[in-house]
C-alpha cells in the first residue's frame, strides 16, 4: 500500500471518527429533548387528570353517608369512579388536550381498569407498558432503536388516594405514544444522516485533493521508498556503483 493511500485512509478515518462523534452528540440532545419534552406533557396530564378526579369524587361524595371505616370510603370511590360519567370525560378532555397521548386510565389495586378512555379496556387488566422515565433513563442508542423498531407507547403512573391516607386507591395511567415520538425523530435522523454524509464526502475529496497537492513533488521519494520495502530497489543514476560482495 503507498504512503498516499495510507495517508488518505488515515485522514478519512479520523474524519469519520469526529463525524460520528458530533453526530452522537447531536443525536443524544435531540432524543433527550423530544423524550423529556414528551413526558414533560404526559406528567402534566397526570396531575390534570388527579386533580379533577379527586375534586370530583370529593363533590359526588357528598351525596353519599358518612363512610364507617376506610374500606366503606373505598367502595365508595369505586362506586363514583365507575358509575359518574364526569369522570369518564376528565379523562376523556385531557387526552384530546395533548397530542402527544393514546390513552388514559384508572386503574385498582387488583389491575383491573375502572375508567377508561376506551370503554372496550373497562374491567380488563391493563396490559404491561414500559414506564416512561425508565425507559428515558435507557442509552441514547437503546431508546433510538426502539423508536424505529417498535415505537411502543409509554406509561406516566400517579396514585390517586385519599386526603390524609397513606393508602393508595387507585393508580393513573397516562400513556403516551411511541409512534408519536418516531415522527417527531424521523425529519432530524434524516438531516443528521445527510450533513454527516454531507461532510464525510467533502472530507474525502479534500484529502484527495490535498494529498495530490502535497505529496506531488515527494512521488520520487515516494517511489523509492516502495521499491526499498519491496526490495526491488534500484539507482537511476548509471554512474551508481552497487556494492560488490568482497
Amino acid at each position: 500500500m503507498s504512503l498516499r493511500v495510507r495517508l488518505v485512509l488515515l485522514i478519512v478515518a479520523l474524519v469519520a471518527l469526529v463525524v460520528l462523534a458530533l453526530s452522537w452528540v447531536y443525536l443524544d440532545g435531540q432524543v433527550n429533548s423530544l423524550s423529556g419534552a414528551a413526558l414533560e406533557r404526559s406528567e402534566l396530564a397526570s396531575q390534570q387528570v388527579q386533580n379533577l378526579t379527586r375534586n370530583r369524587i370529593n363533590l359526588r361524595s357528598q351525596d353519599y353517608p358518612p363512610s364507617p371505616d376506610l374500606e366503606a370510603a373505598k367502595a365508595m370511590w369505586h362506586e363514583i369512579v365507575r358509575d359518574d360519567s364526569e369522570v369518564t370525560a376528565i379523562l376523556q378532555q385531557t387526552l384530546n388536550a395533548y397530542s402527544t397521548l393514546v390513552e388514559i386510565n384508572i386503574v385498582g389495586q387488583d389491575g383491573n381498569i375502572w375508567a377508561s378512555t376506551d370503554p372496550a379496556h373497562i374491567d380488563h387488566k391493563l396490559s404491561p407498558i414500559d414506564e416512561f422515565t425508565a425507559w428515558r433513563a435507557l442509552p441514547v442508542y437503546r431508546r433510538v432503536y426502539d423508536l424505529l423498531t417498535r415505537a411502543p407507547d409509554y406509561d406516566v403512573i400517579v396514585p390517586l388516594g385519599m386526603s390524609g391516607q397513606d393508602q393508595t386507591v387507585f393508580t393513573i395511567h397516562v400513556i403516551a405514544s411511541g409512534v408519536f415520538l418516531r415522527t417527531a425523530l424521523l425529519p432530524d435522523l434524516q438531516k443528521l444522516g445527510m450533513a454527516s454524509g454531507g461532510a464525510f464526502l467533502i472530507a474525502i475529496l479534500f484529502t484527495l485533493l490535498a494529498t495530490s497537492s502535497i505529496l506531488r513533488p515527494l512521488a520520487r521519494i515516494e517511489q523509492t521508498i516502495d521499491r526499498i520495502a519491496q526490495g526491488t530497489f534500484h539507482s537511476d543514476d548509471p554512474n551508481a556503483k552497487r556494492d560488490q560482495p568482497k
